[in-house]
């Protein structure tokens, strides 16, 4: 069995606009197919099948290896560019101040991503946890 992490299974919200224009990047960059994209967002989605739960889900992308381990919002976007040969980017943004930097600025946007993205109004009390 191979050491290897990938592929990364990737959730993301597809009611999302930035979120699905942040997937398409990533998957035109996904030259070596390490990534599989799962939209949390369709109706038969079942997070309990890839044994991911809870409000955390709805509010940061999350990414998970095969070896069953799981990184969400900045985290994931680190293993993100790893994933797409973008080490130099993922060696930068995870310096320490830098990783916290950028969790600080994730936490904010991903609570108004939808206003951001000019998402349909009203998607948020479908698809957002009302505490944050």
């Amino acid at each position: 069995m191979s050491d290897s992490p990938y592929p990364l299974t990737v959730f993301y919200d597809g009611a999302c606009r930035m979120c699905v224009k942040q997937m398409a990047a990533f998957r035109k960059r996904d030259a070596k197919q390490r990534l599989i994209f799962r939209d949390i967002s369709r109706p038969d989605f079942d997070a309990k099948r890839f044994g991911l739960q809870g409000a955390p889900l709805q509010r940061y992308i999350h990414a998970k290896d095969q070896k069953g381990e799981v990184a969400r919002g900045v985290d994931a976007f680190l293993w993100l560019w790893r994933a797409t040969d973008r080490s130099l980017l993922a060696s930068l943004a995870g310096l320490p101040l830098m990783r916290e930097l950028g969790k600080a600025a994730y936490h904010i946007i991903s609570r108004v991503r939808y206003q951001l993205s000019g998402t349909q109004e009203g998607v948020c009390d479908l698809h957002c946890a009302k505490e944050v």
